[in-house]
């Protein structure tokens, strides 16, 4: 359906061939390095040979001498974000975010668009042809509707682009047509296919609706992440896997609300957040952190913040009482906390760590805040103390920023 880009056989995406060589990694920056000395070294004849293996380091098929000589001084521009490999790359993580921006764009207007293109000309259009329209093209629009024509034919656009971000594209820009095309799966399509065969069932259950549509999201977005090794869609995909299991975020006017839709919700995440981290783990120890491919850092990240958002939940006085479990919820929460802390620690994952180091600060603070409830003591007070808490973690963090990144994912 799109044009596509040239040259996308090289395997090189079309921002690198027209920048300067170099190295994508630390150790093909350190063997480049002995490389030039090398070069410098010995005589012409076995040059060739050397530059050839240069090529290869950076994924080109040639490189010049000039080229190899100039590394250096690359790799300091990308340190010092000045050079022309600094402002190319940043103008084209602008030019990403437009392209984003302008898939949502596309996906929320072409409809209305559609329908305010063609206001003037409805009147004249009924007026001129309304003996066929009541005739003909009504009737063969209304059985395309009904008879699912209309349905094929927008999910047959659908794939079509997401073959074309495959076949035509290189995998840098294919990931944005991919993306257009999991937009369109999950939003006009999948609502047009809702409206025209799910309204003919009996009403139920809007938990399980919102499964439902968490449980299709995670199965569209997977592929697409593990094709292109997205981050990013991993991301999306994990987290609608959980909205799948009642995770939820939602917005009430000014007021936001991140937790779960019902009590059987949080106890299934808890469950399922507890067998994903110590699957995740034990992978990880066995087979390295890349062998779940773009889902490493989404599995760490999000499966701790569920499971400990939980048990947080869970270990509350206040979450239900007649239950008679406050002591071994409390007990549990205690022990994952602390597993956590040290799993991450030990097993080089320190997201998982900091996650946990930082739910158990809110575990204390919400023990202490039961007991001072509990007591009856001077609420302003609590508030103070909270507040000057909540003031010390602020600066911590502010003067500890990798903190703040490991937690999402940054190793």
């Amino acid at each position: 359906m799109l044009s596509g880009q040239p040259g996308i056989e090289s395997g090189l995406s079309p921002l690198a061939r027209v920048l300067p060589p170099v190295p994508s990694t630390m150790h093909a920056a350190f063997l480049l390095g002995q490389l030039a000395e090398q070069v410098e070294a010995v005589s012409g004849k076995a040059v060739p040979s050397l530059l050839e293996r240069a090529a290869s380091l950076v994924n080109r098929p040639a490189i010049t001498l000039d080229e190899l000589r100039s590394v250096g001084a690359r790799l300091q521009e990308i340190e010092n974000h000045r050079g022309i490999m600094a402002r190319v790359t940043g103008a084209f993580s602008l030019i990403n975010l437009i392209w984003l921006l302008s898939i949502l764009g596309i996906a929320v207007s072409i409809g209305p668009s559609i329908v305010h293109a063609l206001r003037p000309l409805r009147e004249y259009l009924l007026r001129a042809a309304r003996y066929l329209f009541t005739n003909l093209i009504e009737p063969v629009a209304v059985r395309c509707h009904c008879w699912g024509l209309f349905e094929a034919a927008a999910w047959l656009v659908t794939s079509a682009l997401l073959v074309d971000a495959s076949r035509v594209f290189h995998p840098d820009s294919g990931v944005y047509v991919a993306a257009t095309s999991a937009s369109l799966a999950l939003g006009p399509c999948f609502g047009y296919s809702f409206a025209l065969w799910a309204t003919k069932l009996k009403r139920g259950d809007k938990e399980t609706l919102c499964s439902l549509v968490g449980a299709w999201a995670c199965a569209t977005l997977v592929p697409l992440a593990l094709v292109y090794d997205s981050t990013l869609l991993a991301y999306l995909a994990t987290f609608a896997a959980y909205g799948a299991l009642g995770f939820s975020v939602t917005c009430h006017g000014l007021c936001w609300c991140v937790g779960f839709r019902s009590e059987r919700a949080v106890e299934r995440v808890t469950a399922t957040s507890t067998l994903l981290l110590l699957c995740h783990m034990a992978l990880r120890e066995c087979c390295g952190n890349r062998v779940v491919g773009p889902f490493d850092s989404p599995l760490s990240v999000v499966g701790s913040l569920t499971l400990y958002l939980a048990l947080l939940i869970l270990s509350s006085l206040y979450y239900d009482r007649r239950k008679q479990r406050y002591a071994q919820l409390n007990a549990l929460t205690a022990a994952a906390l602390m597993l956590g802390a040290g799993a991450g620690w030990v097993c080089g994952a320190p997201g998982l760590a900091n996650t946990a180091t930082t739910f158990t600060c809110l575990w204390i603070l919400e023990k202490y805040t039961e007991v001072h409830m509990e007591a009856k003591w001077n609420g302003w007070v609590l508030l103070l103390l909270l507040s000057l808490c909540a003031y010390k973690g602020a600066l911590h963090l502010h003067a500890n920023p990798a903190f703040v990144a490991s937690t999402f994912g940054t190793e």
